[in-house]
């Protein structure tokens, strides 16, 4: 099965061939004494034999994609703001126990609001803490405790 025949003089013709067809071809100009010549290989078959061929360059594209994955899900800064530097020391302190440290990749931390909860129980100081996310930042506002004189 051919198509896109097309005359180029009087000794020369091109046209397209499936893969499947090209044995049946070969015999056919063995018996004929023609001589054959492949100008191009397009189609899935040869596009899976090239990709093979540069297979570097996918591996290489792997694992860019793979480091910027990685780099866009870690922690890369930790800002407190509404504690005085005490309360921002023990917020700190209180962080790296949880495990929550610059470098650390968001999924294998806790979520915000239990982030929250153990901050709060934790540290007596402070009346509410505020935990978001925003890219690889985690944002606390803290609320610390107005304790009346005795």
């Amino acid at each position: 099965m051919i198509w896109n025949v097309k005359r180029h003089g009087t000794e020369a013709l091109t046209f397209k061939i499936s893969l499947d067809h090209v044995s049946n071809l070969r015999h056919a100009v063995r018996n004929s004494g023609c001589k054959i010549e492949f100008l191009s290989r397009t189609g899935f078959p040869f596009f899976i034999k090239r990709l093979l061929k540069n297979s570097g360059f996918l591996i290489g594209a792997g694992i860019f994609m793979m480091i910027i994955f990685l780099l866009s899900n870690m922690i890369w800064e930790i800002e407190i703001k509404g504690a005085d530097p005490a309360t921002e020391h023990k917020i700190r302190k209180e962080l790296n126990a949880i495990g929550i440290q610059k470098g650390k990749l968001q999924f294998l931390v806790d979520d915000p609001e239990s982030i929250q909860r153990k901050i709060t129980n934790k540290i007596n100081e402070i009346t509410w803490v505020g935990v978001e996310v925003q890219g690889t930042t985690y944002h606390l506002q803290v609320v610390e405790k107005n304790e009346p004189e005795k």
